[in-house]
């Protein structure tokens, strides 16, 4: 790979940085390239299969509501109403069991997801272009120690 190159590595690490560093200062901007899915959807889908992100296949497995539960520390009826309004747009498949109710990703869910994150990447790769992986990583790790001393200056 040349140096002007940009690989699937750098799209996913870059992505995220970006995204998260600056989701404050960008936050209507951003979503407004979440056209193909909504950003909390997005979101959602990533913490329940975090390898969607990366896997040219669906995820199969299914995740108990109880275990979102769990892991997240929301209440039940906000992860119900998530998985009720994702369910309704296609994305998933909310279904009972005998060990209780648990989603599914849809295939909807998962062509949605890879376009969305398709129009991403492109922001992402013209961004990397514009300033170089080489200073852009130095950007990401200045702001991210930014952050942290921010972040360790807070009362507790």
């Amino acid at each position: 790979m040349n140096s002007t190159e940009i690989s699937r590595e750098d799209l996913l690490r870059n992505t995220d940085a970006i995204l998260h560093v600056r989701e404050g200062v960008l936050k209507k901007k951003i979503k407004s390239l979440y056209t193909r899915m909504a950003i909390d959807d997005c979101y959602f889908l990533k913490q329940v299969w975090p390898e969607i992100r990366t896997s040219e296949e669906k995820p199969r497995e299914q995740v108990y509501l109880s275990t979102l539960q769990a892991n997240s520390g929301l209440p039940m009826s906000e992860i119900s109403q998530t998985v009720e309004r994702m369910n309704n747009k296609g994305l998933i498949i909310w279904e009972r069991g005998s060990s209780g109710t648990y989603i599914k990703l849809s295939d909807k869910g998962f062509r949605e997801f890879r376009a969305q994150q398709d129009i991403m990447f492109g922001y992402v790769e013209r961004i990397i272009r514009k300033l170089g992986k080489d200073h852009l990583r130095e950007i990401v790790a200045a702001l991210s120690e930014l952050e942290s001393v921010l972040e360790s200056e807070l009362p507790e």
